[in-house]
């Protein structure tokens, strides 16, 4: 009893006279008070697991461990469930209990995850103890305890049925409870680069949002910046959704601020500014005359920048372009591509946005070859990745060329020195490129493109005019501005999609595919469309083009929702 409980128990006496039946019922209070009071500090304990993949982090306890990736997690069982599962083993108890999970493979087994401060006789301070607590050959359990300072980490493997695996589990539990480190014993830093890589090819784009927004992190001002650039590239999968506008916007306002005076100045007196959409495509089909390599770049998280790139397809085509080099597209992911006619997941990770995706379907239907040219881990990345474009005029001297790359690449010479892929291209081919930069300028304009010469903005800090035209790319990123609208068809997701009652609030991720894509590829294949909704914004009113189509609704925690065939008409 603490001193506390011990200073409340003598007031209480003395204030009583030692009334015995008015005693029971405090003490009766009292014990439910900590029995609440206990099971309140699991619950904390709980809501602070935190899962990157298969690396668990409970930043409260301070404690890492890596399970094997065939393991999935839940949310716990019923307390008479867990209780089953821990039947006869005194070590174990469920208020101790802090993650569940069960392999997903054989060896089938159940993984609990145990927390207590207990007192161990075993450990002495500041000594890491491994114990093996169960060894049940017979049943194939399997217990462990790991211990620091009083700190116990108990892992208990089991078959998830009896008698429902012959493989022995005990190498798996070592290897777990191996992993297991304290923070005080072993700082396991978990980055915001970690989440990222570690969910690469996870297409649940709302399930990796939360695993930003929850992740146990403090970051300092550059791993702020390195959140926003994962989180903004993984929300541009659906540019309509809010947090995804919040994001750009703030990243824009004081660059807006800084050109707008000068964009002004220049749109009012210059004869050098192209400002309507088609004046601009016009302007760049007649300049791409000139020469047989047009460079245009890209800034990864804006989708809209896609659709000036397919835009520009028809144009070039008609000049006689027919090689499209795409450096987001997986190096030798790009014979494949072209012989199936359309990306997949592992073409690429930026390809993977629906209208990156459709710019390339567009591209190899009008008869374009695709190149990928990108060295991404090579000692000098600009100079291999001219070499590749150059590597395309070796085989075909009559080679036209339209190179889409990102930001910088495209810079025909740079002021600190560091050497760019189109300066390369340049030494290497004697080929001035035609460069046109989308991704630097910014500025409240009219009309969804205007189009500048670069020496308008020589001298300005903060833009590398070395390139021979900007762009500011105000195009709308709806489907309506890649497909005909002859063939579109408005298409309504409401409550009747749904098999059970939504929670309000709960967001959700609709995921719509081409059907024959969806079909032969299953999650390797790319949307059109992803959105996220709730069900507070029901219905939703789509466009799609006239055909047929997969539709997946998803959750955070990848449960599908709906799956269903559509006939769009």
């Amino acid at each position: 009893m603490s001193i506390f409980t011990k200073h409340i128990v003598t007031i209480i006496l003395k204030q009583t006279n030692g009334n015995l039946r008015f005693f029971i019922h405090i003490g009766v209070y009292l014990i439910i008070i900590v029995l609440t009071s206990k099971c309140s500090t699991l619950n904390n304990f709980q809501k602070f697991n935190y899962l990157n993949g298969n690396e668990y982090y409970n930043d409260s306890l301070k404690i890492y461990a890596q399970f094997f990736a065939d393991i999935d997690f839940y949310s716990l069982p019923s307390k008479n469930e867990i209780k089953k599962r821990i039947r006869g083993q005194s070590y174990l108890r469920y208020d101790d209990l802090l993650l569940y999970g069960k392999s997903n493979i054989p060896p089938l087994y159940d993984v609990l995850l145990f927390y207590n401060n207990l007192e161990n006789s075993h450990t002495h301070p500041d000594s890491l103890i491994i114990e093996q607590l169960l060894n049940d050959n017979l049943n194939n359990k399997v217990l462990f305890r790991k211990s620091f300072n009083n700190k116990n980490v108990l892992l208990y493997l089991r078959p998830t049925k009896i008698g429902g695996t012959d493989m022995y589990l005990k190498n798996d539990a070592e290897q777990i409870i191996n992993s297991i480190t304290f923070y005080d014993s072993l700082d396991k830093k978990l980055t915001f680069s970690q989440i990222f890589n570690k969910y690469l090819d996870d297409n649940n784009y709302l399930k990796i949002k939360y695993k930003f927004d929850y992740a146990p992190l403090k970051p300092n001002k550059m791993e702020e910046w390195n959140k926003f650039q994962y989180l903004i590239t993984v929300l541009s999968q659906d540019t309509s959704y809010k947090r995804y506008t919040e994001l750009l916007i703030n990243f824009e306002l004081n660059k807006r601020k800084y050109f707008q005076k000068s964009i002004d100045s220049v749109v009012t007196l210059s004869n050098d500014v192209y400002n309507s959409k088609e004046v601009v495509l016009n302007k760049i089909k007649e300049l791409s005359k000139n020469t047989r390599v047009v460079m245009l770049n890209e800034n990864h998280w804006y989708p809209n920048h896609r659709i000036l790139a397919k835009k520009l397809l028809r144009p070039l085509k008609e000049i006689g372009y027919s090689y499209l080099a795409v450096e987001a597209i997986n190096k030798e992911k790009d014979t494949s591509l072209n012989s199936r006619g359309f990306p997949i997941k592992s073409t690429g990770y930026y390809t993977r946005e629906p209208f990156f995706s459709d710019f390339i379907r567009e591209a190899i239907k009008m008869g374009y070859k695709i190149v990928s040219y990108d060295e991404f881990e090579s000692e000098d990345r600009e100079l291999s990745q001219a070499k590749n474009i150059y590597g395309i005029i070796e085989q075909n001297p009559n080679a036209k060329i339209f190179v889409y790359a990102g930001l910088d690449h495209i810079y025909e010479s740079n002021p600190n020195n560091k050497k760019r892929m189109s300066a390369y291209f340049k030494e290497l081919s004697g080929i001035n490129p035609l460069t046109i930069d989308q991704a630097h300028l910014f500025g409240d304009t009219k009309g969804e493109l205007i189009m500048f010469k670069s020496d308008l903005f020589k001298g300005m800090e903060r833009i590398n005019t070395n390139v021979d035209y900007f762009v500011i790319n105000h195009f709308d990123t709806s489907l309506d501005e890649m497909f005909d609208e002859k063939i579109m068809t408005n298409f309504k997701i409401d409550e009747n999609f749904f098999s059970k009652k939504l929670v309000k609030s709960q967001e959700l991720l609709i995921s719509i595919y081409l059907l024959n894509e969806y079909l032969k590829y299953k999650s390797s294949s790319l949307p059109v469309i992803n959105k996220i909704i709730t069900a507070e914004s029901l219905p939703i009113d789509l466009k799609l083009p006239v055909g047929k189509y997969y539709l997946l609704i998803r959750d955070a925690n990848d449960l599908k929702v709906v799956s269903k065939q559509l006939d769009v008409n």
